[in-house]
Protein backbone atom coordinates (compact mmCIF):
# COMPACT_ATOMS: atom_id res chain seq x y z
CA UNK A 1 0.00 0.00 0.00
CA UNK A 2 1.30 3.45 -0.89
CA UNK A 3 1.65 5.30 2.40
CA UNK A 4 1.49 8.77 0.88
CA UNK A 5 -2.08 8.08 -0.23
CA UNK A 6 -3.33 7.10 3.21
CA UNK A 7 -5.15 9.48 5.54
CA UNK A 8 -2.32 9.57 8.06
CA UNK A 9 0.15 10.23 5.26
CA UNK A 10 -1.88 13.18 4.02
CA UNK A 11 -2.20 14.60 7.54
CA UNK A 12 1.55 14.25 8.03
CA UNK A 13 2.22 16.00 4.71
CA UNK A 14 -0.07 18.91 5.59
CA UNK A 15 1.53 19.17 9.03
CA UNK A 16 5.05 19.31 7.60
CA UNK A 17 3.97 21.94 5.10
CA UNK A 18 2.41 24.03 7.85
CA UNK A 19 5.55 23.81 10.00
CA UNK A 20 7.79 24.94 7.15
CA UNK A 21 6.07 28.30 6.61
CA UNK A 22 5.91 31.42 8.73
CA UNK A 23 2.83 31.75 10.99
CA UNK A 24 0.09 34.03 9.65
CA UNK A 25 0.23 37.64 10.70
CA UNK A 26 -2.52 39.68 12.32
CA UNK A 27 -3.25 41.36 8.97
CA UNK A 28 -3.67 37.95 7.34
CA UNK A 29 -6.34 37.11 9.91
CA UNK A 30 -8.02 40.47 9.28
CA UNK A 31 -8.27 39.80 5.55
CA UNK A 32 -9.50 36.25 6.10
CA UNK A 33 -12.15 37.44 8.54
CA UNK A 34 -13.35 40.32 6.34
CA UNK A 35 -13.29 38.67 2.91
CA UNK A 36 -13.90 34.98 3.45
CA UNK A 37 -17.42 33.77 4.06
CA UNK A 38 -18.47 31.04 6.43
CA UNK A 39 -19.91 27.94 4.82
CA UNK A 40 -22.91 27.07 6.91
CA UNK A 41 -24.48 23.69 6.29
CA UNK A 42 -27.56 22.51 8.15
CA UNK A 43 -27.43 18.77 7.71
CA UNK A 44 -31.02 18.25 8.88
CA UNK A 45 -32.29 20.53 6.11
CA UNK A 46 -30.20 18.65 3.58
CA UNK A 47 -31.59 15.37 4.87
CA UNK A 48 -35.19 16.59 4.53
CA UNK A 49 -34.63 17.38 0.85
CA UNK A 50 -33.55 13.80 0.13
CA UNK A 51 -36.49 11.54 -0.85
CA UNK A 52 -37.15 8.62 1.41
CA UNK A 53 -36.51 6.20 -1.43
CA UNK A 54 -32.93 7.41 -1.71
CA UNK A 55 -32.21 7.34 2.00
CA UNK A 56 -30.24 4.14 1.98
CA UNK A 57 -26.94 3.08 3.30
CA UNK A 58 -24.14 4.33 1.06
CA UNK A 59 -22.58 1.69 -1.17
CA UNK A 60 -19.26 0.22 -0.30
CA UNK A 61 -16.30 2.30 -1.33
CA UNK A 62 -14.67 1.47 -4.63
CA UNK A 63 -11.28 2.36 -3.25
CA UNK A 64 -8.85 -0.52 -3.15
CA UNK A 65 -5.37 0.00 -1.75
CA UNK A 66 -2.65 -0.63 -4.30
CA UNK A 67 0.14 -3.10 -3.63
CA UNK A 68 3.56 -3.36 -5.16
CA UNK A 69 3.69 -6.19 -7.68
CA UNK A 70 6.76 -7.69 -9.32
CA UNK A 71 7.35 -6.61 -12.93
CA UNK A 72 7.35 -9.79 -15.01
CA UNK A 73 8.94 -8.05 -18.00
CA UNK A 74 12.15 -7.43 -16.09
CA UNK A 75 12.45 -11.06 -15.01
CA UNK A 76 11.72 -12.33 -18.54
CA UNK A 77 14.37 -9.98 -19.98
CA UNK A 78 16.95 -11.27 -17.54
CA UNK A 79 16.08 -14.88 -18.38
CA UNK A 80 16.43 -14.26 -22.12
CA UNK A 81 19.72 -12.46 -21.56
CA UNK A 82 21.12 -15.44 -19.66
CA UNK A 83 20.04 -17.78 -22.48
CA UNK A 84 21.98 -15.71 -25.05
CA UNK A 85 25.15 -15.53 -22.95
CA UNK A 86 28.31 -17.18 -24.30
CA UNK A 87 29.24 -20.46 -22.62
CA UNK A 88 32.60 -19.13 -21.40
CA UNK A 89 31.27 -15.92 -19.94
CA UNK A 90 31.68 -15.48 -16.24
CA UNK A 91 30.36 -13.04 -13.72
CA UNK A 92 32.80 -10.21 -12.86
CA UNK A 93 34.22 -10.42 -9.40
CA UNK A 94 33.06 -6.95 -8.40
CA UNK A 95 29.42 -7.59 -9.38
CA UNK A 96 26.81 -9.03 -7.10
CA UNK A 97 25.74 -12.62 -7.34
CA UNK A 98 22.35 -13.45 -8.75
CA UNK A 99 19.45 -13.41 -6.43
CA UNK A 100 20.80 -10.54 -4.32
CA UNK A 101 17.75 -8.47 -5.14
CA UNK A 102 19.68 -5.23 -5.63
CA UNK A 103 18.06 -2.48 -7.66
CA UNK A 104 21.08 -2.12 -9.96
CA UNK A 105 20.74 -5.70 -11.25
CA UNK A 106 17.12 -5.38 -12.27
CA UNK A 107 17.69 -2.21 -14.31
CA UNK A 108 18.30 -2.50 -18.05
CA UNK A 109 21.07 -0.37 -19.66
CA UNK A 110 18.52 2.15 -20.87
CA UNK A 111 16.95 2.26 -17.43
CA UNK A 112 20.39 2.70 -15.85
CA UNK A 113 21.14 5.60 -18.21
CA UNK A 114 17.83 7.18 -17.39
CA UNK A 115 18.58 6.67 -13.72
CA UNK A 116 21.95 8.44 -14.12
CA UNK A 117 20.24 11.35 -15.90
CA UNK A 118 17.67 11.63 -13.16
CA UNK A 119 20.41 11.39 -10.55
CA UNK A 120 22.49 14.17 -12.13
CA UNK A 121 19.39 16.27 -12.61
CA UNK A 122 18.42 15.63 -9.02
CA UNK A 123 21.90 16.61 -7.83
CA UNK A 124 21.65 19.84 -9.79
CA UNK A 125 18.25 20.54 -8.32
CA UNK A 126 19.60 19.62 -4.91
CA UNK A 127 22.50 22.06 -5.29
CA UNK A 128 20.12 24.75 -6.47
CA UNK A 129 17.66 24.06 -3.65
CA UNK A 130 20.58 23.99 -1.22
CA UNK A 131 21.70 27.43 -2.35
CA UNK A 132 18.14 28.73 -2.14
CA UNK A 133 17.75 27.12 1.27
CA UNK A 134 20.96 28.75 2.46
CA UNK A 135 19.72 32.13 1.26
CA UNK A 136 16.36 31.54 2.93
CA UNK A 137 18.00 30.46 6.18
CA UNK A 138 20.34 33.43 6.02
CA UNK A 139 17.39 35.77 5.60
CA UNK A 140 15.53 34.03 8.39
CA UNK A 141 18.59 34.14 10.63
CA UNK A 142 18.93 37.84 9.87
CA UNK A 143 15.31 38.39 10.85
CA UNK A 144 15.77 36.40 14.02
CA UNK A 145 18.97 38.30 14.82
CA UNK A 146 17.27 41.62 14.26
CA UNK A 147 14.42 40.48 16.46
CA UNK A 148 16.81 39.35 19.15
CA UNK A 149 18.49 42.75 19.02
CA UNK A 150 15.09 44.38 19.43
CA UNK A 151 13.17 44.82 22.66
CA UNK A 152 10.56 42.16 21.85
CA UNK A 153 12.79 39.35 23.13
CA UNK A 154 13.89 41.00 26.37
CA UNK A 155 14.00 38.82 29.50
CA UNK A 156 11.07 39.00 31.85
CA UNK A 157 11.07 41.52 34.64
CA UNK A 158 11.38 40.08 38.14
CA UNK A 159 8.43 39.63 40.45
CA UNK A 160 9.84 42.26 42.79
CA UNK A 161 10.11 44.70 39.89
CA UNK A 162 6.46 44.36 38.88
CA UNK A 163 5.36 44.46 42.52
CA UNK A 164 7.31 47.70 42.87
CA UNK A 165 5.56 49.01 39.76
CA UNK A 166 2.18 48.26 41.29
CA UNK A 167 3.10 50.04 44.53
CA UNK A 168 5.32 52.84 43.05
CA UNK A 169 8.35 51.60 45.00
CA UNK A 170 12.09 51.87 44.23
CA UNK A 171 13.42 49.88 41.29
CA UNK A 172 14.62 46.31 41.74
CA UNK A 173 18.23 46.27 40.54
CA UNK A 174 18.06 42.48 40.18
CA UNK A 175 15.65 43.02 37.29
CA UNK A 176 17.48 42.58 33.96
CA UNK A 177 15.59 45.55 32.51
CA UNK A 178 15.83 47.98 35.43
CA UNK A 179 18.10 50.45 33.62
CA UNK A 180 15.40 50.98 30.99
CA UNK A 181 12.69 51.77 33.53
CA UNK A 182 14.21 55.19 34.24
CA UNK A 183 15.16 56.90 37.51
CA UNK A 184 15.44 55.24 40.89
CA UNK A 185 11.75 54.63 41.42
CA UNK A 186 9.00 53.45 39.14
CA UNK A 187 7.74 56.59 37.45
CA UNK A 188 4.41 55.07 36.38
CA UNK A 189 1.75 53.06 38.17
CA UNK A 190 -0.25 50.09 37.02
CA UNK A 191 -3.05 52.20 35.53
CA UNK A 192 -0.63 54.19 33.38
CA UNK A 193 1.19 50.98 32.48
CA UNK A 194 -2.04 49.42 31.20
CA UNK A 195 -2.85 52.54 29.20
CA UNK A 196 0.56 52.69 27.51
CA UNK A 197 0.64 48.96 26.75
CA UNK A 198 -2.87 49.14 25.30
CA UNK A 199 -1.89 52.11 23.14
CA UNK A 200 1.17 50.22 21.88
CA UNK A 201 -0.99 47.22 20.96
CA UNK A 202 -3.36 49.46 19.01
CA UNK A 203 -0.43 50.89 17.00
CA UNK A 204 1.31 47.59 16.21
CA UNK A 205 -0.01 44.14 17.07
CA UNK A 206 3.26 42.39 16.22
CA UNK A 207 6.12 44.45 17.64
CA UNK A 208 6.61 43.84 21.34
CA UNK A 209 4.05 41.02 21.53
CA UNK A 210 5.04 37.37 21.18
CA UNK A 211 2.50 34.57 21.27
CA UNK A 212 3.84 31.75 23.45
CA UNK A 213 1.41 29.14 22.07
CA UNK A 214 0.50 28.12 25.62
CA UNK A 215 -3.24 27.68 26.05
CA UNK A 216 -5.30 26.75 29.09
CA UNK A 217 -8.94 26.35 29.93
CA UNK A 218 -9.47 30.09 29.99
CA UNK A 219 -6.74 31.99 28.19
CA UNK A 220 -3.80 32.20 25.83
CA UNK A 221 -0.41 33.45 27.00
CA UNK A 222 1.45 36.35 25.36
CA UNK A 223 4.86 37.77 26.20
CA UNK A 224 4.48 41.56 26.15
CA UNK A 225 7.15 44.27 26.31
CA UNK A 226 6.40 47.95 26.83
CA UNK A 227 8.93 49.24 24.32
CA UNK A 228 9.25 52.73 25.76
CA UNK A 229 10.33 51.52 29.23
CA UNK A 230 11.44 47.91 28.81
CA UNK A 231 8.87 46.35 31.14
CA UNK A 232 8.35 42.72 30.08
CA UNK A 233 5.38 40.81 31.48
CA UNK A 234 2.87 38.08 30.70
CA UNK A 235 -0.54 38.77 29.21
CA UNK A 236 -3.37 36.30 29.46
CA UNK A 237 -5.93 36.81 26.70
CA UNK A 238 -9.27 35.11 26.20
CA UNK A 239 -12.30 35.02 23.92
CA UNK A 240 -15.68 36.59 24.49
CA UNK A 241 -17.12 33.19 25.45
CA UNK A 242 -14.68 32.87 28.39
CA UNK A 243 -14.46 36.54 29.22
CA UNK A 244 -16.41 36.11 32.44
CA UNK A 245 -13.86 33.61 33.76
CA UNK A 246 -11.03 36.05 33.21
CA UNK A 247 -12.96 38.81 34.95
CA UNK A 248 -13.49 36.47 37.91
CA UNK A 249 -9.75 35.79 38.04
CA UNK A 250 -8.96 39.52 38.03
CA UNK A 251 -11.38 40.04 40.92
CA UNK A 252 -9.77 37.21 42.87
CA UNK A 253 -6.33 38.75 42.35
CA UNK A 254 -7.66 42.06 43.63
CA UNK A 255 -9.10 40.46 46.76
CA UNK A 256 -5.75 38.74 47.39
CA UNK A 257 -3.60 41.78 46.57
CA UNK A 258 -1.67 41.42 49.85
CA UNK A 259 -0.36 38.04 48.64
CA UNK A 260 0.68 39.25 45.19
CA UNK A 261 4.37 38.82 44.57
CA UNK A 262 4.67 36.29 47.39
CA UNK A 263 2.38 33.34 46.79
CA UNK A 264 0.57 34.47 43.64
CA UNK A 265 1.73 36.56 40.65
CA UNK A 266 1.34 40.32 40.58
CA UNK A 267 -1.74 41.37 38.62
CA UNK A 268 -1.71 44.79 36.93
CA UNK A 269 -5.36 44.65 35.90
CA UNK A 270 -7.02 43.97 32.58
CA UNK A 271 -8.36 45.77 29.52
CA UNK A 272 -10.44 45.18 26.41
CA UNK A 273 -8.35 45.59 23.25
CA UNK A 274 -9.58 48.31 20.89
CA UNK A 275 -8.18 46.43 17.89
CA UNK A 276 -8.79 42.92 16.64
CA UNK A 277 -6.14 40.60 18.06
CA UNK A 278 -6.05 37.01 16.80
CA UNK A 279 -4.58 34.01 18.57
CA UNK A 280 -4.74 30.59 16.89
CA UNK A 281 -7.53 31.88 14.68
CA UNK A 282 -9.65 33.13 17.59
CA UNK A 283 -10.48 36.74 18.37
CA UNK A 284 -9.36 37.91 21.80
CA UNK A 285 -11.84 40.02 23.80
CA UNK A 286 -10.11 40.53 27.18
CA UNK A 287 -6.49 40.71 28.32
CA UNK A 288 -5.04 40.47 31.83
CA UNK A 289 -1.51 41.59 32.72
CA UNK A 290 0.57 39.45 35.11
CA UNK A 291 4.14 39.32 36.29
CA UNK A 292 6.30 36.45 35.15
CA UNK A 293 6.54 34.19 38.21
CA UNK A 294 8.63 31.20 37.14
CA UNK A 295 8.43 27.96 35.23
CA UNK A 296 5.73 25.32 35.56
CA UNK A 297 6.67 22.65 38.04
CA UNK A 298 5.04 19.90 36.03
CA UNK A 299 8.11 20.01 33.76
CA UNK A 300 10.66 20.26 36.58
CA UNK A 301 9.46 17.96 39.36
CA UNK A 302 11.06 14.54 39.76
CA UNK A 303 11.74 11.98 42.45
CA UNK A 304 14.66 13.96 43.80
CA UNK A 305 12.84 17.24 44.45
CA UNK A 306 9.21 16.17 44.77
CA UNK A 307 9.27 16.20 48.59
CA UNK A 308 10.62 19.76 48.71
CA UNK A 309 8.11 21.09 46.20
CA UNK A 310 5.23 19.32 47.93
CA UNK A 311 6.15 21.15 51.13
CA UNK A 312 6.29 24.47 49.27
CA UNK A 313 2.93 23.81 47.64
CA UNK A 314 1.31 22.86 50.96
CA UNK A 315 2.72 26.04 52.48
CA UNK A 316 1.27 28.23 49.73
CA UNK A 317 -2.13 26.51 49.82
CA UNK A 318 -2.22 26.89 53.61
CA UNK A 319 -1.62 30.63 53.28
CA UNK A 320 -4.41 30.87 50.72
CA UNK A 321 -6.74 28.94 52.99
CA UNK A 322 -5.94 31.30 55.85
CA UNK A 323 -7.27 34.08 53.61
CA UNK A 324 -10.46 32.12 53.01
CA UNK A 325 -9.52 30.63 49.62
CA UNK A 326 -9.42 27.01 48.49
CA UNK A 327 -7.76 26.35 45.14
CA UNK A 328 -9.88 23.78 43.30
CA UNK A 329 -7.14 22.73 40.87
CA UNK A 330 -3.86 22.52 42.76
CA UNK A 331 -2.09 20.28 40.25
CA UNK A 332 1.55 20.88 39.36
CA UNK A 333 0.59 22.59 36.11
CA UNK A 334 -0.80 25.45 38.21
CA UNK A 335 2.37 25.82 40.31
CA UNK A 336 5.30 28.00 39.26
CA UNK A 337 8.80 28.12 40.72
CA UNK A 338 11.15 31.10 40.51
CA UNK A 339 14.81 30.34 41.21
CA UNK A 340 15.72 33.99 41.76
CA UNK A 341 13.28 34.56 44.60
CA UNK A 342 13.09 30.87 45.65
CA UNK A 343 9.31 31.14 45.81
CA UNK A 344 6.43 29.02 44.64
CA UNK A 345 3.52 30.86 43.04
CA UNK A 346 -0.01 29.54 42.53
CA UNK A 347 -1.73 30.50 39.28
CA UNK A 348 -5.11 30.09 37.56
CA UNK A 349 -7.16 31.77 40.26
CA UNK A 350 -10.38 31.64 38.26
CA UNK A 351 -11.03 28.21 39.77
CA UNK A 352 -11.05 28.96 43.51
CA UNK A 353 -13.65 28.66 46.24
CA UNK A 354 -14.15 31.36 48.85
CA UNK A 355 -14.99 30.15 52.32
CA UNK A 356 -17.73 31.80 54.34
CA UNK A 357 -16.25 33.14 57.54
CA UNK A 358 -18.29 33.26 60.75
CA UNK A 359 -19.12 36.85 61.65
CA UNK A 360 -17.18 37.91 64.73
CA UNK A 361 -19.06 39.41 67.69
CA UNK A 362 -18.80 43.14 67.99
CA UNK A 363 -16.28 44.30 70.53
CA UNK A 364 -17.73 45.92 73.62
CA UNK A 365 -15.93 48.78 75.35
CA UNK A 366 -15.16 48.45 79.03
CA UNK A 367 -16.77 51.85 79.68
CA UNK A 368 -20.07 50.91 78.07
CA UNK A 369 -23.04 51.00 80.45
CA UNK A 370 -24.81 47.69 80.70
CA UNK A 371 -28.37 46.88 81.65
CA UNK A 372 -28.99 43.75 83.61
CA UNK A 373 -32.03 41.73 82.85
CA UNK A 374 -33.30 38.42 84.00
CA UNK A 375 -34.91 35.83 81.80
CA UNK A 376 -36.26 32.39 82.50
CA UNK A 377 -35.16 29.53 80.32
CA UNK A 378 -37.01 26.24 80.31
CA UNK A 379 -34.56 23.43 79.97
CA UNK A 380 -36.68 20.61 81.42
CA UNK A 381 -40.41 20.11 81.57
CA UNK A 382 -41.72 21.92 84.63
CA UNK A 383 -38.32 23.39 85.55
CA UNK A 384 -36.86 26.78 84.77
CA UNK A 385 -33.33 28.17 84.88
CA UNK A 386 -32.75 31.82 85.59
CA UNK A 387 -30.04 33.62 83.57
CA UNK A 388 -28.67 37.11 84.05
CA UNK A 389 -27.58 38.80 80.84
CA UNK A 390 -25.73 42.09 80.45
CA UNK A 391 -26.80 44.04 77.35
CA UNK A 392 -24.84 47.09 76.12
CA UNK A 393 -26.89 50.22 75.58
CA UNK A 394 -25.13 51.35 72.41
CA UNK A 395 -27.62 49.43 70.31
CA UNK A 396 -25.39 46.43 69.67
CA UNK A 397 -26.88 43.04 70.32
CA UNK A 398 -25.25 40.03 71.84
CA UNK A 399 -26.51 36.58 70.94
CA UNK A 400 -27.35 34.36 73.85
Amino acid sequence: MRLHRTAIGQVLAFTLQALSVEPPTQKWHDVAHDQLTTWKVEYLDVLREIPDTLRKDPPASDYRPSHWKPDRKIHNTRARARARCQPGASTPKHSSTEGSGSDQESLSPSAAAASRIRSSRGQGNHRQSTREGERTRAGRDHKQTSRQDGPSTRPYCTIACIRGLANREPLDKNCPNWELHGGRRHSIGQQEFRRQLHRQLARDRELGFEQLHVCGRTGYLIKATLLSRGYTVIMKATTVEKQHRLRTEVDNYHRLRNLQGQYIPVCLGDFKPRVAYWYHGKLMAQMMILSWSGTRLQHAIDDGNSHFFQQERDKALTVLRSRGVIHCDSEWRNMLWDDLSSRLAVIDLEDVKWLKRARALESVSANTRRTRCVRAVKYKPGLERVERVEIPQHGSTLSL
